[in-house]
C-alpha cells in the first residue's frame, strides 16, 4: 500500500504487515510506526527524480537507509542518467550491509547507467542479494512503469553486452561524423542479423518470452525480430551518444535517430 498522509498510518492494522512506498514516504512512516512497536518489513522504491529533504541527491538517502536495513524487504531502484562514481560508492557501502533476505531490482532506463566495472562489482555482491534487472529500451532516457518492453538480464548477460558494444564501436574510423557513424552501425549491424521466424511465428505471450534476451541474442547469436533489432540498434545509439528511440506500430517496431536537430527513421529490420 501506499501511505501519503498521517491518516492512513492510523488505519494499518497492528499485526505484522508489509509496506510498500517510495523513499519520500519511508522516513516518516518509520517515525510514526515505530513509536507504535509495529513489526514491519518495508517495500521501499527509490526513482531518479526523488526529493527528500535535507538529501543532495537520492544516494545519499542510503546511509540513512542502513539503520533501517533489517525493516527492508524489497529495494527498487530506477535510474536513466550514468551513475557517477562517487554515488557508485555509497550504492556499494550500502549493499554490503544487507543480507541475503533482501530483494533488490534495479530498473534502468538504458544500457548506459551503470559501466562494466560497475557492474563487475555489483555481480560479487551478488550473491548476497536477490537481484532483478531489468532494462527499459522503449522510451528515451527514462524508465516507464507502463512500458510491457522490459528486457531482464543476469549481470553477466549485461557484462557480455557492454563488452561487445564497445568491440563493435572501436570499429567506427575515428574521424567519422554522426551520419557516417550510425550509418556504420547501421549497415554492420544490417550485414550479421538474419530475421528470426521460430520467433516471429510465436503467439504474443510466447514471443515476449522469448524476446526477454532481446538485446543478447541480437549482438551474439546474430538473429531477432524486429523488436529486439529495434532496441538493439537503439542500444548501440546511446553508446555513441545519439539521440534514439524505438516507434511501434501494431504490427512492427523501427527507429528514429536524431541529427543536427532533425527526426530521420531507420527501419534495420527491413531496410
Amino acid at each position: 500500500m501506499y501511505i501519503s498522509s498521517n491518516e492512513q498510518l492510523e488505519q494499518i492494522p497492528d499485526n505484522d504487515i508489509k509496506l510498500k512506498c517510495y523513499v519520500d514516504d519511508f522516513f516518516i512512516a518509520v517515525k510514526e510506526l515505530k513509536s507504535k512497536s509495529k513489526k514491519i518489513k518495508y517495500y521501499v522504491r527509490i526513482r531518479e527524480n526523488v526529493t527528500i529533504e535535507n538529501y543532495g541527491n537520492l544516494f545519499d538517502v542510503f546511509k540513512d537507509l542502513r539503520d533501517y536495513i533489517k525493516n527492508i524487504d524489497c529495494l527498487e531502484l530506477e535510474l536513466s542518467s550514468i551513475v557517477k562514481n562517487r554515488d557508485f560508492e555509497k550504492l556499494i557501502t550500502f549493499l554490503q550491509c544487507v543480507n541475503s533476505n533482501l530483494q533488490f531490482v534495479l530498473k534502468l532506463g538504458n544500457l548506459e547507467v551503470f559501466n562494466v566495472e560497475q557492474l563487475q562489482s555489483l555481480k560479487k555482491l551478488n550473491s548476497n542479494l536477490d537481484t532483478t534487472i531489468k532494462i527499459n529500451q522503449t522510451y528515451q532516457g527514462k524508465y516507464s512503469e507502463n512500458n510491457e518492453y522490459d528486457n531482464l538480464y543476469t549481470f553477466d548477460d549485461l557484462i557480455k553486452i557492454k563488452k561487445k558494444i564497445d568491440e563493435i564501436i572501436k570499429k567506427i574510423p575515428a574521424d567519422y561524423n554522426d551520419v557516417e557513424r550510425i550509418l556504420f552501425i547501421y549497415k554492420y549491424l544490417g550485414k550479421k542479423i538474419k530475421y528470426d521466424k521460430n520467433i516471429a511465428n510465436l503467439n504474443y505471450d510466447e514471443r515476449e518470452t522469448h524476446d526477454s534476451n532481446s538485446i543478447y541474442d541480437v549482438l551474439f547469436e546474430n538473429k531477432g525480430v524486429c523488436s529486439s533489432i529495434a532496441v538493439t540498434f537503439r542500444a548501440l545509439m546511446d553508446a555513441i551518444g545519439v539521440d534514439c528511440q524505438v516507434i511501434m506500430s501494431e504490427e512492427h517496431e523501427w527507429n528514429i535517430v536524431k541529427i543536427n536537430g532533425y527526426w530521420y527513421h531507420l527501419d534495420l529490420t527491413w531496410d
